[in-house]
């Protein structure tokens, strides 16, 4: 009798485990990627304009952290995501 072929939840999840969480798998389409984000700058200066008009602060000086918080809320809930992974699999 064969083994029970996995369900298609735990083959995107796994998919999607290498594809943020390994660092060799999805290479080219990770690059791909980032390099066809449209509007990356269109996002960060509407976040950036929303702090200025709540905050009341100079945008030159929000803007990078802006950036900064993007990048690190993007890479810890990548992260946190991957480690959930690693130890539900165990």
């Amino acid at each position: 009798m064969l083994p029970e072929p996995p369900s298609l939840r735990d083959s995107v999840v796994r998919q999607l485990y290498d594809f943020f969480c390994d660092g060799r798998s999805f290479q080219h389409e990770r690059k791909e990627l980032l390099d066809r984000l449209p509007n990356r700058e269109f996002f960060v200066s509407g976040l950036t304009a929303l702090v200025v008009q709540t905050t009341g602060a100079q945008a030159a000086w929000v803007s990078p952290f802006v950036v900064v918080a993007i990048i690190l809320i993007g890479r810890m809930g990548i992260r946190a995501w991957c480690e959930t992974q690693i130890r539900s699999a165990s």
